[in-house]
C-alpha cells in the first residue's frame, strides 16, 4: 500500500494533493487534486504486502516523476520501513543492490526506513548517493511508541543469534535489562536448523526475543523450543512481520504476546489476541529533515 502525505508550512503532516491511480489496463499514474498545489515537502509512504509491493514501487516512480516536471523546489521524502530486498544482501542476484539503484534513481531527497536488517542498506544507499534515515527498533521502545512495555516487564531480552545481538543489546540497554545471545546449530550439508544453545538464562522471569523479520517462524519456534518455557514467560518482539504460511496460527504456541510494527501489512488479519501490532510510521514521520 502506498499513500501520499505532504508537510505543511506549520510542520504538520497532511493529506497530499497527489494521489496514486492505476488506468484500466493496470498503468501506474498520478493525479493531482484540482485548485491544490504541491507543498514544499512531498511524502510517499509504503507499506507493502506481498501482492502491493512491486505495483507500490512503480507508483513511487510515477509519483516522482510528476514532482520532477512540475515543482523545482519540492522536496521528496519517501518513507518505506519495509526495506526490499534487505535480505537479499549478498549473493546472486544482488537483490538489494537492484531496489536501492530503483529509489536511487528516482532523485529524492531523503529516504526513511525501519530497522534495515544489515548495515548494507546503509552502504548501498550511500552508494547510490541518496540519503538515507535508518531509524533502529530500540528507538521504538521509548515513550509514547511502546508504553505497552516496562523495564520492569522484562527480566532480559534474548538475541536468537549472534547476528541479532547488536539490535537486542541496544533495546536492552533501552529497557535497562540483561541481553542473552542464542546460537544456531546448523546442518552444514543440508543447510538447515538443527536445533538451538542458550546457556545461563536463568527459569523465573520473563523475556523478549528481539529480531528485524519473522517470516513462516521456524527460527523462533525452534528458539522457544529450545528455552523451554511457557507462553506466559516468553514474548516476541519483530520489526517486520511478513507471517507467511502458517506463522499466524503456530506462533501463538509458543508466545504469549508477538508484537510487531505496521511496516509491513500482511494479507490476513493478524487477529486481536496474542499479536500486537505498533504503529512506527509517526516515529519515521518525526525523522523528516528540516528542509528549510
Amino acid at each position: 500500500m502506498i499513500t501520499f502525505k505532504a508537510k505543511a508550512t506549520d510542520g504538520e503532516i497532511i493529506n497530499s494533493a497527489l494521489s496514486p491511480f492505476n488506468f484500466p489496463a493496470g498503468e501506474a499514474h498520478t493525479k493531482r487534486e484540482e485548485r491544490r498545489e504541491l507543498e514544499k515537502v512531498e511524502i510517499a509512504i509504503i507499506q507493502p504486502s506481498p501482492s502491493s509491493i512491486h505495483d507500490d514501487l512503480f507508483q513511487l516512480a510515477m509519483w516522482s516523476n510528476y514532482i520532477l516536471r512540475t515543482s523545482g523546489e519540492t522536496k521528496m521524502v519517501v518513507v518505506i520501513p519495509y526495506m526490499p530486498g534487505a535480505r537479499a544482501d549478498r549473493g546472486l542476484p544482488f537483490g538489494l543492490e537492484v531496489y536501492t539503484e530503483f529509489i536511487g534513481n528516482l532523485l529524492v531527497d531523503q529516504v526513511i526506513v525501519f530497522d534495515p536488517h544489515s548495515e548494507v542498506t546503509v552502504s548501498e544507499f550511500a552508494f547510490a548517493s541518496t540519503p538515507l534515515t535508518p531509524v533502529y527498533s530500540s528507538q521504538l521502545f521509548t515513550k509514547p511508541y511502546m508504553e505497552l512495555l516496562t523495564r520492569d516487564h522484562y527480566s532480559g531480552i534474548i538475541a536468537p543469534d549472534k547476528g541479532a545481538t547488536d539490535r537486542a543489546t541496544q533495546v536492552a540497554e533501552v529497557l535497562d535489562i540483561p541481553v542473552y545471545t542464542a546460537e544456531k546449530t546448523r546442518d552444514f550439508k543440508t543447510g538447515k536448523l538443527s536445533g538451538f544453545q542458550l546457556d545461563g538464562l536463568p527459569r523465573d522471569g520473563r523475556y523478549l526475543i528481539v529480531d528485524d523479520i519473522c517470516d513462516r517462524g521456524g527460527t523462533f519456534k525452534g528458539l522457544a523450543n529450545a528455552i523451554d518455557l511457557p507462553p506466559s514467560q516468553l514474548e516476541l518482539f519483530v520489526s517486520h512481520g511478513v507471517f507467511s504460511h502458517d506463522a499466524i496460527e503456530e506462533l501463538p504456541n509458543y508466545f504469549g504476546r508477538i508484537i510487531t510494527t505496521n511496516s509491513y501489512f500482511p494479507e490476513r488479519f493478524l487477529g486481536d489476541g496474542v499479536f500486537k501490532r505498533v504503529d512506527v510510521i509517526r516515529l519515521l514521520l518525526e525523522k523528516i529533515e528540516d528542509f528549510t
